[in-house]
């Protein structure tokens, strides 16, 4: 849509290297968007990746992955290099929690204002099973759906665009939750995937 592409690279404290991509979809509003940094953190929280070490973008992190990026524990060490211009700044993560020793922990595991916990599971043609979960940010705004989740582990995997092979979706989620993920993740669905059948379960 908006013809920006962005791309990041991280490399996490076992080794791995993870990568991001901003996704955006047709048809429906910006806020629907996954951002490269988003994308890059999700990443290494599905794959269980203890600590971001260094990270390279290929733009600034907009305000959006900047508040992101302070919700990771260990912020202040990761060191993260911007390739935008032709002189590559490098800089650190600051954050005013300096808990250096503590481990990456997924955003998903606070939930610190709403407590409302879901997780969506898509399955492809070939039954391969792509799982996310919410990532909620102390900002609201910057929070990741699980079904926006669940898109990175299938394109992080191999997916890339053909959304279309997405065809069963399985949403969970707490019955008396003061935010519902259902409404939202049927409308990305029907837009990327409209065959795909789409399940709801409160619990």
């Amino acid at each position: 849509i908006s013809k920006y592409h962005v791309g990041a690279v991280g490399i996490g404290s076992s080794g791995r290297i993870f990568f991001g991509a901003n996704l955006e979809f047709p048809g429906l509003p910006l806020n629907h968007s996954v951002h490269a940094e988003q994308f890059l953190i999700t990443n290494l929280s599905l794959n269980a990746e203890p600590r971001l070490k260094y990270i390279a973008v290929s733009a600034a992190p907009c305000g959006h992955c900047r508040q992101f990026f302070q919700e990771l524990r260990g912020a202040p060490d990761v060191k993260m290099l911007i390739t935008s211009s032709d002189d590559e700044k490098e800089n650190k993560i600051s954050n005013t929690c300096n808990d250096k020793d503590q481990e990456f922990t997924p955003l998903s595991h606070f939930l610190p204002h709403s407590g409302c916990p879901s997780g969506v599971a898509l399955i492809d043609v070939e039954g391969k099973i792509y799982k996310g979960s919410y990532m909620e940010s102390a900002a609201y705004n910057p929070s990741l759906p699980p079904v926006q989740a669940a898109i990175v582990a299938y394109v992080a995997s191999g997916g890339g665009g053909g959304y279309e092979r997405i065809v069963r979706a399985v949403l969970v989620e707490k019955s008396d939750a003061v935010i519902k993920q259902e409404h939202t993740a049927r409308l990305l669905l029907q837009c990327i995937s409209p065959k795909c059948e789409v399940k709801v379960f409160s619990v």
